[in-house]
């Protein structure tokens, strides 16, 4: 039905059209049969007339035994389009004459249907022509009898026979049907030129009429009253054209007049950003609601306009508004009206802030409600409730400054923490916790960064209210408007006083184990460097009793005095390297050769490896830059060796390498987890001892550990080995097997960085001075040496024995004294106090400190200003003149 409901233009034309093929269809169906039947009319015409004739020609040329004229009039019949097959057979039913060459002399039942052999014999026998269809009428069999073979003047000839034919009808029905479609297709295409006429008189006289009325229909609706008709003619569509033009005029002047009357009202009710209805004030029935109503109610305006004021509110609020009412009347108004919910098409309830005045409306009272949707607001006041409540009981402190640094803000937590009341640090700067540990240039990166629009974090050794000192965490950013401009500051802080306490705790244990170790290490490194110092002793003691013995005759008295200095020499870098080894450091990390590290470590583990050990140094021919403490470095390659020492106890090869190794994959070790991939420098120290069996290398890296005898080990070693190679980023490997040795290997990632080295200068002489040196050093032989020292290259020296005759000497001679070198330990008073006292009295005298102890035991913070400065004993003349003049000049 919905295709039959469509435009005329298009209907009228199209159910003509398909009535007419349809009767064409019909005719085409019943033209059928009879083309069947004329087809099979004109075959068995044309098949009797030519079986006769053919019958009677092949009998005459058989008679005159002309078989091969027979075949030739047979073979005419193979001419025929229809004809399938041809055949003389005799009374025996074998092919005689065939069309088809290859039947002939083959019996008839074996190539043919029984059909055509009923066919043959009854001809035979009635001496008659016979013709059947087949059951589908598409095949036609035709018999003709044929007597042949009797000799002249006989009556009855010696032999007969059947001329059987063969038609098929289906390319002549097949002919009949084309043409009887071609005919259908013109009669079709007639009547689509039919049909076309037929859609062009409906499309010009009525569809297009109609297709301009619809139109103006349309534009009508979309109250475009300016639309006109305009249809010609005298017929019914004129006229309903005519009535549309007036009816059209009519809603335009009636709707110019009602717009100039509303216009004012409705561009102030339709525009206003509340909600906006007209209640009449007899029955509270809703008259008429502006869009915005509409939208905050849910409803059209239809459906607004069918409720009262008391659908919109709770049944708790209808005495409520019957008070209104009453003081409406009074008042003529009443406004801001909070507290309220009204409900919602969908069943919510929404909070409002309501106002209603009484108005009159052609001369009807109503009331005007305007109501504000306070959702927005109500959210926001829960949401900085939660904010507000969630910042109160905040386990971190909050403070909130202004562009000054003022405080404007602080959460309870900042009270418990500091000290501070609420109202004691509105107004006070947060230099109100300031203990004087950050400095100003700290302060100063601190505020630069927040004012550029940056967060900033970092920790504050800040003074609570009571005086007492804590640690805290902060983080300070800036707080901005919605234009995008910085107003206050906010600061998150946190107490981590525990933490640090617990992390100090723990690196003081950790420095502990570590110099545990280390004092254990340097127990095996006594035995070898006593050994060297009695050597060095022997030769210093005996050079110099030559020279007290006056066998300068024999001996160079300058040559004696050169191997005294060289083995001195000697001593003093076993000293510095024992020192250097042993003192208490924090790991710093900076680009160094790892081949340079091993070289110098070399003087050490010289010491700790025995006589029936072989010892194989192999660097690599490349730098090896890696980011690397020296000294832990050292104290790690010192304990491997140290092992592999213990672990060869009859003696053996120990063998020290270094290389370079590039992992594509990640490197899965043997014990000690997966190195990244990228590229590592290494060193490995293997030994050919005990070996390790799978059990011990789990646990060798574990703090405690030893395989051992009591007393000959602590069991850190290698924990502390492999906690330095963690801390360098390192990883460390380990190869062994019970009676095959060990091979221990230490990654460390390459950087591309220069290794930092102690420059080389050219050494010059020393130059002479006139300034005075208060000198104060206990032990009398060093004392004397330097005193003597520095005359003989013009220097004025006060003496001194002590810390406390320093001072004294000074304060009798303060004008005179130009520089002080002081021993650091002394009797009485040391060296660091005496300094002390007199860098009170003349601020910033150059000094310089003596000791035999590693520079790390020496207070750091003495030694920041340009005009302090530290020498390591055993001192040389050379390098002590050049400090001096070096300060003096400075």
């Amino acid at each position: 039905m919905k295709y039959l409901l469509q435009p005329l233009r298009y209907t009228i034309p199209v159910i003509i059209f398909l009535l007419l093929i349809g009767i064409c269809a019909y005719q085409l169906n019943m033209h059928k049969g009879q083309i069947n039947t004329f087809v099979e009319e004109e075959i068995v015409s044309r098949a009797v007339y030519g079986g006769m004739q053919a019958s009677y020609t092949i009998e005459t040329f058989l008679r005159n035994n002309d078989v091969h004229s027979a075949e030739q009039t047979l073979s005419w019949f193979g001419e025929d389009p229809d004809l399938n097959l041809a055949l003389l057979v005799d009374t025996n039913n074998i092919v005689i004459l065939s069309t088809r060459y290859e039947l002939k002399g083959k019996p008839l039942p074996d190539i043919q249907s029984s059909m055509m052999a009923n066919l043959t014999e009854n001809a035979i026998h009635l001496l008659s022509k016979q013709y059947r269809f087949s059951d589908d009428r598409l095949t036609c069999i035709f018999v003709f009898p044929v007597s042949f073979g009797a000799k002249p003047g006989e009556i009855r000839p010696l032999k007969e026979g059947v001329l059987c034919l063969e038609y098929g009808l289906a390319r002549a029905k097949k002919a009949g049907y084309v043409g009887a479609i071609k005919e259908f297709y013109q009669f079709a295409a007639v009547l689509g030129i039919m049909c076309l006429l037929l859609w062009g008189f409906f499309e010009w006289v009525l569809t297009r009429r109609i297709k301009r009325l619809v139109v103006a229909t349309q534009d009508l609706m979309i109250k475009n009253y300016d639309v006109q008709v305009n249809l010609g003619g005298k017929d019914e569509l004129a006229n309903l054209g005519k009535s549309f033009d007036v009816m059209a005029r009519k809603i335009r002047e009636n709707t110019i007049a009602l717009g100039k009357s509303e216009v004012k009202y409705r561009n102030l009710f339709e525009n206003a950003n509340d909600a906006i209805y007209i209640v009449d004030s007899g029955t509270l029935k809703i008259i008429d609601g502006n869009k915005k109503a509409c939208d905050v109610y849910g409803y059209t305006v239809d459906e607004f306009r069918k409720k009262t004021l008391f659908d919109l509110h709770t049944k708790d609020d209808h005495e409520r508004i019957l008070k209104f009412q009453k003081l409406i009347e009074t008042n003529r108004s009443i406004s801001d009206i909070s507290g309220m919910y009204q409900k919602r098409k969908d069943g919510s309830f929404l909070p409002v802030e309501l106002s209603m005045s009484l108005i009159e409306i052609e001369n009807l009272p109503v009331y005007m409600c305007i109501v504000r949707d306070i959702t927005e607001r109500k959210k926001m006041e829960d949401q900085l409730f939660k904010l507000s409540q969630a910042i109160e009981q905040s386990t971190v402190s909050v403070v909130i400054t202004d562009l000054c640094g003022k405080i404007q803000y602080a959460n309870p937590m900042f009270t418990r923490i500091t000290g501070y009341t609420r109202e004691e640090a509105l107004g006070q700067n947060p230099r109100i916790l300031k203990s004087g540990r950050t400095t100003n240039d700290e302060y100063q990166h601190l505020w630069d960064t927040i004012t550029a629009g940056k967060s900033w974090q970092g920790e504050f050794y800040n003074k609570k209210k009571n005086g007492e000192c804590y640690w805290e965490l902060a983080q300070i950013m800036p707080m901005r408007n919605t234009e995008g401009k910085i107003i206050n500051f906010l600061a998150f802080k946190e107490d981590i006083t525990e933490r640090k306490l617990a992390e100090e705790k723990q690196g003081a244990l950790r420095e502990q184990l570590y110099h545990s170790q280390k004092i254990d290490s340097i127990g095996r490194l006594a035995g070898g460097i006593a050994h060297d110092f009695n050597n060095i002793l022997t030769a210093i003691i005996g050079y110099a009793s030559l020279m007290s013995m006056g066998a300068g005759k024999n001996i160079s008295m300058e040559d004696c005095g050169r191997k005294i200095v060289a083995s001195a020499e000697k001593a003093a870098k076993l000293t510095q390297g024992l020192l250097a080894y042993s003192r208490k450091q924090v790991i710093h990390l900076k680009p160094v050769d790892l081949n340079t590290i091993i070289k110098k470590a070399e003087l050490l583990t010289e010491r700790i490896i025995r006589e029936d050990i072989k010892y194989t140094l192999l660097l690599a021919e490349k730098d090896l830059i890696v980011m690397a403490d020296s000294g832990q470095i050292e104290q790690v390659l010192v304990n491997l060796v140290a092992n592999a020492r213990d672990a060869m106890p009859d003696g053996g090869v120990l063998t020290i390498r270094t290389g370079m190794e590039i992992f594509k994959d990640k490197y899965i070790g043997q014990l000690r987890g997966i190195a990244n991939a990228g590229n590592y420098a290494f060193f490995l120290v293997s030994d050919t001892g005990t070996g390790m069996d799978e059990e011990t290398q789990k646990r060798i890296f574990e703090p405690f550990y030893t395989t051992k005898e009591v007393n000959k080990g602590t069991g850190l070693g290698l924990s502390i080995v492999y906690g330095i190679v963690k801390q360098h980023k390192g990883y460390i490997d380990v190869r062994s097997k019970p009676g095959e040795g060990s091979e221990f290997i230490v990654y460390l990632p390459l950087v591309d960085a220069v290794a930092e080295e102690t420059e080389t200068k050219t050494e010059k002489a020393p130059v002479k001075g006139t300034e005075t040196i208060l000198l104060a050093e206990d032990d009398e032989n060093v004392r004397d040496f330097i005193g003597k020292t520095l005359e003989i290259y013009g220097y004025k020296v006060i003496a001194a024995v002590d810390g406390e005759d320093a001072t004294n000497k000074f304060m009798n001679n303060s004008k005179n004294i130009d520089m002080l070198i002081f021993d650091v330990r002394m009797p009485k008073k040391n060296g660091k106090d005496a300094y002390h006292l007199i860098e009170k009295m003349k601020r910033e005298i150059k000094t310089i400190f003596l000791s035999g102890y590693a520079e790390d035991s020496f207070p750091q913070s003495i030694l920041r200003g340009n005009h302090v400065s530290f020498i390591q004993k055993p001192i040389s003349p050379e390098k002590l003149l050049k400090k001096i003049r070096a300060m003096l000049d400075s």
